[in-house]
């Protein structure tokens, strides 16, 4: 999302080694009905296995829930706006029927109105019981988005701050505690 081309070196590759013949999990006949057929698999000692879906009626359906402007379901989410990218990787972890989502700065380099989407998209995740921590590029926002907020001051807890939509604190509030 920040430029970067798909290359062997960003992920490693050169690093990568043989897995042993040791098998640490061995699953028959995982299956989820309604969602996919039964399938085995293992796991060697020392190996990394994706699990990759291409889970279309459910990416057709997340593409309207989290109003991504996109040409079509099949269009690759670099050739996306930065805020349509940032729903996007939203909207995956959404299909995965999460409980809790960990949220890094969900509104970096996207423009006002993807903001906004986004804001609201965070809001319908919380209304439907998806619990959130999330860190975002200003105490404006962090305040504004939180129920509740947790002040770090050098490696350790500060202070637990209630934030309700009535009596949020003000930036000076925050400062103040790790002064």
């Amino acid at each position: 999302m920040v430029g970067h081309t798909f290359a062997a070196e960003r992920y490693r590759e050169d690093e990568q080694g043989e897995p042993s013949s040791e098998i640490v999990l061995s699953v028959r006949d995982l299956s989820k009905r309604g969602a996919f057929e039964p399938f085995n698999f293992f796991v060697r000692k020392g190996e990394i296995v994706s699990l990759v879906g291409l889970e279309k009626n459910n990416a057709r359906r997340l593409i309207q829930d989290c109003r991504i402007k996109t040409p079509s379901a099949s269009t690759m989410c670099a050739n996306l706006s930065g805020g349509n990218q940032q729903k996007t990787v939203i909207a995956k972890r959404l299909s995965s029927k999460i409980q809790l989502l960990v949220l890094d700065h969900p509104t970096r380099g996207v423009d006002v109105g993807a903001k906004e989407e986004i804001y609201k998209l965070i809001r319908r995740l919380a209304r439907n019981g998806i619990s959130m921590i999330i860190m975002c590029d200003t105490l404006e926002e962090d305040i504004g988005l939180c129920n509740r907020m947790l002040i770090m001051k050098d490696g350790r807890l500060v202070c637990e701050m209630s934030c309700p939509p009535d009596k949020k604190p003000s930036p000076g509030n925050i400062i103040a505690l790790t002064v």
